[in-house]
């Protein structure tokens, strides 16, 4: 009997420390539990006070953890309670007590492993909440320097048009250049050319000119000889109309007439050659006149080219210096010396009085014999050497 009562006093004490230990195991997990809530809560309350989402996803990631080791621990827990029924019926009190206080330890210690986690959360909200300002000036900056990148850009769009329209302009000059240079080249050989033809045409030039002063000299000599032709030809006429009238009035010799017959054959031949003489004489002038008339055509057309090429702007070379000695160019046509009685007599009217220098025709040793000869028969027909001597 007593041992049934022992045996039944045991089972109530028994019964008695674990409805304890499941007290005080749910005691601790409700403790946790609020624990957990209130850094839930916590955590929350922070996620919902911080607006970055990198900050709510470090929160939940430290509440899973948290969660894991509170489920952790639950279950170590249960496994302690199992275990502790188990060793239950063979531990007694003492024992007991020892495990309730190491339990009791190392919910201090997860305690204490709690707050220091909750402290270094708090410091990394903190951090995270400076690196938030930090990243939002750096959006700021960010935004600005995409600003300034922008405005670069259209800088640069700028800048490159304006290149390229600048090397359509560079392109556009080059080829203006190498026209310009294209041109100088043939004005250049133009240039030579028209120098080259200048100076062969002045060489032509003073050679005509020295041309035209030789014509000259003659035309003038010619002019001379037929003006001293003329002279000699209208006195031989008035000697001969003298004659004729002095034969007319003279009374009829035969001797005489037949002297004078013959002399007046003779002046008839020499008359005739002097006549033919002077009928060369006048083509030879008339020649010359021509010859000079297109060389003074020539000098015109060409002193008008000079003046065409000195209007144009074209360097000429010098002509060749004309030599002083020489008389200045007829700018008249020349006109060929008349013959006739009347013109003539306009030319001995018209000739210069006094040509001191000049040698009469009479005096010349080979045209002047037969008017020397003419005058000694209308001399010596008149009687007029008789008149002289008396």
């Amino acid at each position: 009997m007593e041992e049934e009562k022992k045996k039944k006093r045991n089972k109530k004490k028994k019964n008695k420390q674990g409805k304890t230990t499941e007290e005080e195991a749910d005691q601790i997990q409700s403790n946790n539990v609020s624990n957990g809530q209130s850094s839930g809560n916590n955590a929350l309350d922070l996620d919902t006070h911080q607006p970055n989402i990198a900050l709510a996803s470090s929160a939940d990631e430290m509440i899973n953890e948290l969660r894991k080791e509170k489920n952790y621990l639950y279950r170590k827990r249960l496994f302690c309670k199992r275990e502790f029924n188990t060793c239950d019926m063979k531990m007694n009190h003492t024992d007991r007590k020892r495990l309730i206080r190491c339990y009791l330890g190392g919910n201090a210690t997860l305690e204490e492993t709690i707050k220091k986690l909750r402290n270094e959360f708090d410091s990394h909200l903190k951090k995270e909440a400076g690196l938030g300002m930090n990243v939002i000036g750096l959006q700021n900056e960010k935004e600005s320097w995409l600003q300034e990148k922008a405005s670069l850009e259209e800088k640069i769009s700028h800048l490159l048009d304006e290149k390229a329209a600048l090397d359509l302009k560079r392109a556009n000059l080059e080829e203006n250049v190498r026209q310009l240079e294209k041109e100088k080249y043939t004005w250049i050989l133009t240039e030579n050319s028209t120098k080259q033809s200048i100076s062969s045409l002045n060489r032509d030039i003073t050679r005509l000119k020295m041309q035209v002063v030789e014509l000259e000299e003659s035309r003038s000599e010619l002019s001379r000889e037929n003006q001293h032709l003329a002279e000699n030809i209208s006195s031989m006429q008035l000697h001969i109309q003298n004659l004729e009238r002095n034969i007319t009035s003279s009374p009829p010799f035969e001797g005489n007439n037949n002297k004078l017959a013959s002399g007046y054959e003779d002046l008839k031949s020499q008359i005739e050659a002097a006549s033919v003489f002077v009928e060369k004489l006048v083509m030879e002038n008339a020649e010359l006149v021509q010859k000079v008339n297109e060389l003074v055509g020539f000098c015109r057309s060409f002193s008008n080219y000079e003046r065409r090429i000195e209007h144009e702007n074209v360097d000429v070379q010098p002509a060749a210096p004309f030599p002083r000695n020489v008389e200045p160019e007829v700018s008249e046509e020349i006109v060929q010396i008349p013959l006739d009685d009347t013109d003539v007599r306009n030319l001995e009217s018209r000739s210069i009085a006094g040509e001191e220098n000049a040698v009469p025709l009479t005096d010349a040793p080979l045209i002047g014999a037969p008017f020397r000869l003419v005058s000694f028969v209308a001399s010596y027909v008149t009687g007029a050497d008789l008149v002289n001597n008396t």
